[in-house]
């Protein structure tokens, strides 16, 4: 018997999930960069849930823009939360301060010294 549509992507997206499931589960933690587009986007909202499910600590990025915009709830999740100049107009120096909270992030939450 022929699978219908629905049928199809439901078996995709509990296949999804399994995958997420299984390299979040592997993870010592779960770090996000931040993006208004998340709670619209079916991926990082399901990567999210798993984090929290998994009980993994929940490290944040997030432009320096979009700070205000972090709902608070997310807020409390996180363990740790860095944020980065993303307003420079040479994205050379985008890069250095994202990879420079990157690094006060994992040293914040303990993942080095």
């Amino acid at each position: 018997m022929k699978k219908d549509k629905r049928e199809r992507e439901r078996e995709a997206l509990a296949e999804f999930v399994k995958r997420n499931a299984e390299a979040i589960s592997n993870s010592a933690t779960f770090v996000a960069l931040y993006n208004q587009d998340m709670a619209e986007d079916i991926v990082p909202v399901i990567q999210m849930g798993l984090a929290v499910y998994l009980d993994k600590p929940i490290l944040l990025l997030i432009p320096e823009s979009r700070e205000g915009q972090l709902p608070q709830n997310l807020r409390k999740l996180a363990t740790a939360i860095e944020t980065f100049d993303d307003q420079r107009g040479d994205p050379r120096e985008i890069e250095m301060s994202l990879q420079a909270a990157t690094a006060r992030l994992v040293r914040a939450a303990g993942l080095v010294e």
